[in-house]
């Protein structure tokens, strides 16, 4: 696995790359957050595992952090019944975005057209995550090349307030230390490799 860190246009990228597929986490000047995965080898799924352990392990606190409703760092810190409180309070949110029997994350993009919204799935299993791009659009794809973008905005998500815990995951890859690097593993910023 390589992680890619660039910025371009007030926007910064995170490439995430599995063998020869990739996807991108970008950040905009707004704050907002895109999952990004061209679609050219109809292969949109990847796998994170333990190979990757740092990667891994920032994968595993987002499902923490949802599972347990930790909105904020502070919530750490809080009894069982403020974490109760937190998911009984955004209810509808947190049973949308968080499917606990299959243990599983679904977001739909946070894009106004309803009907053309793109699906992002992040399934946790054993020793593995599994995130999948799905593309939800009547439209038909031409020359089968289509990029999958799910939106996850900063202000005004539909799965405020736990877009929050989206944001921190991707400042947490991006802090990835060089340090913790392993062979399987390299961190390239602005194009140059670190420590590889």
């Amino acid at each position: 696995m390589i992680i890619l860190e660039d910025s371009y246009c007030n926007s910064s990228y995170l490439s995430i790359i599995e063998n020869y597929k990739y996807f991108i986490l970008k950040k905009d000047i707004e704050g907002n957050l895109y999952w990004i995965y061209n679609n050219y080898s109809n292969k949109n799924s990847f796998e994170i595992t333990k190979k990757d352990i740092e990667l891994y392990d920032v994968f595993t606190k987002l499902f923490t952090d949802i599972s347990n409703a930790y909105l904020f760092e502070h919530d750490y810190d809080n009894s069982k019944e403020i974490i109760e409180l937190n998911k009984k309070h955004y209810d509808w949110i947190y049973n949308e975005l968080y499917n606990e029997k299959e243990d599983k994350i679904v977001i739909c993009s946070d894009d106004i057209n309803i009907c053309d919204v793109n699906v992002l799935e992040i399934k946790r299993s054993k020793n593995k995550f599994i995130i999948n791009f799905s593309l939800k659009s009547n439209r038909k794809v031409k020359d089968k090349i289509d990029i999958i973008k799910v939106k996850i905005n900063k202000s005004n998500s539909k799965y405020s307030p736990f877009n929050i815990i989206f944001l921190r995951m991707y400042d947490s890859i991006s802090k990835l230390s060089s340090n913790s690097i392993d062979d399987n593993k390299k961190l390239i910023k602005n194009n140059v490799v670190i420590n590889s």
